[in-house]
């Protein structure tokens, strides 16, 4: 099974769980001035860039809304990340599902990789916002987690007898790309989405 399908799940957290906005990490660098680069900042220049320029007064309050409902998304999802995480890890230690790894993966599958998605994909269809761009993605996030959550199932039932029946494994794993495709389109969209707030 190819590691990446449910990977891109854990790619929305990612991206998700990083800096939204970003800081002066531009000013962060290591300090390498020379005597040419001091005389642009004076004394009597009041310019500090350490110092917060701007008020939420001058920024769009249309934009100011639109990232507090996007700080308020974010802080909802960050709740469900533990479930995904230990969900997708745990799926993504098995290269393939067959006789030799069929007690060991329906183990995972029933103990940990099934209950943690589960209550992941119940906590994501709880999300709500008022943010019709934000809730748009989230139908296509939900859609993928769901798909993927089917394709767990279909690929236990496939090992659940001492015969691997291959057939409904092969069904559980091209459902679970298909729900990773819809998560990488989560993805792609939210990642750009958030540039507008760069």
């Amino acid at each position: 099974m190819n590691k990446k399908i449910l990977a891109t799940a854990l790619l929305a957290f990612l991206l998700i769980g990083t800096s939204l906005i970003p800081t002066a990490s531009v000013f962060a660098a290591e300090d390498t001035a020379t005597s040419t680069d001091s005389e642009w900042i004076t004394e009597d220049d009041n310019t500090n860039v350490d110092e917060d320029t701007y008020t939420d007064e001058d920024i769009d309050p249309a934009l100011l809304e639109e990232y507090e409902q996007l700080l308020d998304y974010t802080d909802d999802i960050s709740v469900l990340a533990d479930y995904e995480n230990k969900s997708v890890d745990k799926l993504n230690t098995f290269d393939g599902f067959g006789t030799s790894n069929r007690k060991q993966a329906y183990t995972a599958l029933t103990n940990t990789i099934i209950p943690n998605y589960t209550l992941f994909l119940k906590g994501m269809k709880k999300i709500k916002t008022k943010n019709k761009e934000l809730a748009s993605m989230q139908k296509v996030y939900t859609k993928g987690a769901s798909l993927n959550l089917q394709g767990m199932k279909l690929v236990k039932k496939g090992l659940s007898t001492s015969k691997v029946n291959y057939t409904s494994v092969q069904k559980g794993i091209n459902l679970i790309g298909q729900g990773g495709d819809l998560v990488e389109q989560f993805n792609d969209r939210f990642a750009k989405y958030i540039t507008k707030f760069q």
